[in-house]
Parts: structure tokens; C-alpha cells; sequence
């Protein structure tokens, strides 16, 4: 996306169709709030991020209000889910780039860790995401937790 003739967005397309906003919301959580097991964030740049904060900084930015808020969670779960599938048929295709990014990537396993470990903690991100008040006194950010 341009914005002046400069470039202000990036899209990535793996994985887009119609659909919910909400649904595009979830696919940027998941990959930047992350919701990584920490094991997969030691030594990366999220390695001891607040995924609850960060999950409350996007929800504000993207405007999410109430019952969106409570299911970005849940939403992020079923992102994960369809991207399993997309991965399993790139992989039975054959194709080399997801073949070789699944077995470099930890395979089955890490994918399984990284769709439990936002469900074994989603009470607490919701609670963060409804909760009323702010973080650190910053306006905006409306709850921290998980």
C-alpha cells in the first residue's frame, strides 16, 4: 500500500481471501504480538514480550471494540488452524520451500506448541483485551495480563 507515493504498508498474500476484518487482525496478532510458546521466541526479537499488552496495542489500533476484542483470541486460534491445513497441502504437494520450513522448523510438534500455547492461555488475554483502564498510564492500551 502507497501512501505519497511511498510505501507506508506491506500485505502479505499466503494466505488472504474475503473475510472477517477481524481475521486479518488475528493473522498480524498472531505474528506480531506473537503468540509464540516462548521456546520458539528465545534468541528472536520477541523473546520476553508482554503478548497481552502487545495483543491490547493492536486491538486499539485497529479499533476493536468489545465483542471483537474477546474473540481476537479465539479468532487467532482458528488462524492458526487454517494455516496448518494450508501448510499440510503445500507440504503433500511437494512443494520444497514449506517442505524444507517444516523440517528445519521443528515440524508437526512446534506447530501443535504453537496453537496450544494462545488456547491454554486465552481467559487471561481476553480478560486483558475487555479490561477496562490503561497500561503503565498510557491512554489507549486498555488492559495487561495473560
Amino acid at each position: 500500500m502507497f501512501r505519497d507515493r511511498r510505501a507506508a504498508a506491506l500485505i502479505d498474500f499466503d494466505l488472504a481471501a474475503p473475510g472477517r476484518p477481524i481475521w486479518d487482525v488475528a493473522a498480524l496478532a498472531h505474528h506480531m504480538g506473537p503468540t509464540l510458546p516462548p521456546e520458539a521466541a528465545t534468541g528472536r526479537v520477541w523473546e520476553d514480550l508482554d503478548t497481552a499488552r502487545r495483543l491490547c496495542l493492536i486491538a486499539d489500533s485497529y479499533g476493536l471494540a468489545g465483542r471483537e476484542r474477546a474473540l481476537l483470541p479465539q479468532t487467532v486460534e482458528e488462524y492458526l488452524a487454517v494455516a496448518r491445513v494450508f501448510v499440510a497441502g503445500r507440504v503433500a504437494a511437494g512443494d520444497a520451500g514449506f517442505v524444507d520450513a517444516l523440517e528445519h522448523g521443528g515440524g508437526w510438534a512446534r506447530w501443535d506448541r504453537r496453537r496450544d500455547w494462545p488456547s491454554d492461555r486465552r481467559s487471561g488475554l481476553v480478560r486483558a483485551l475487555t479490561a477496562p483502564g490503561a497500561v503503565d498510564g498510557r491512554p489507549g492500551v486498555r488492559g495487561h495480563g495473560g
